[in-house]
């Protein structure tokens, strides 16, 4: 199990955020040559987005339009919508990768934040 989090400006609606964090999370879990990942999310709508059930017509369209193509670079992907309250394992996970971020920012001044956090939870994974 991985979980991230990553800092950014922007007025976002909830959908679209979490449709970018999972753009993001698809583009994470290529880069680490994984093959098969099962994706959650807490945003029922988002969910639906990409499992085709449903459309935006919002920013949150571009990033789920990205998402389904990036998908055809993996042997299997699955999508599935996680209530906020059956979340907590990954929210934790993902505190806790931004506490050893920040821990390592104020020592190093150049990485790969996405990267790191790979390396971190890999032993976990295996």
């Amino acid at each position: 199990m991985a979980s991230g989090s990553k800092g950014f400006r922007a007025d976002w609606a909830v959908t679209t955020t979490e449709a970018y964090a999972v753009l993001h999370g698809l583009r994470v879990v290529r880069d680490a040559g994984l093959h098969e990942p099962e994706l959650e999310t807490d945003s029922l709508n988002v969910a639906w987005a990409l499992q085709g059930r449903t459309k935006f017509f919002s920013y949150a369209s571009s990033s789920v339009q990205e998402s389904l193509s990036l998908i055809t670079s993996f042997l299997h992907v699955s999508f599935s919508y996680v209530s906020r309250d059956a979340n907590n394992e990954a929210h934790g996970l993902a505190k806790l990768a931004m506490t050893l971020l920040g821990r390592i920012k104020s020592r190093w001044k150049r990485f790969q934040s996405t990267s790191f956090l790979w390396w971190i939870l890999k032993p976990e994974l295996g």
